[in-house]
């Protein structure tokens, strides 16, 4: 049963960008050699929350 939802609609829970650059970040890492082409902070940077 469900006992209380919470919303974070600004960011004060959890710091989603900087969450999400390193998510992001690290698959960039776990699959660097088939995104040779790509610049990680190109690749990181089309990614934006």
């Amino acid at each position: 049963m469900i006992k209380a939802v919470i919303f974070d609609l600004d960011g004060t829970l959890v710091a989603r960008d900087t969450w999400v650059r390193r998510l992001v970040g690290a698959q960039y890492d776990a699959h660097a050699a088939a995104l040779a082409r790509v610049a990680k902070p190109a690749f990181v940077s089309r990614f934006r929350p």
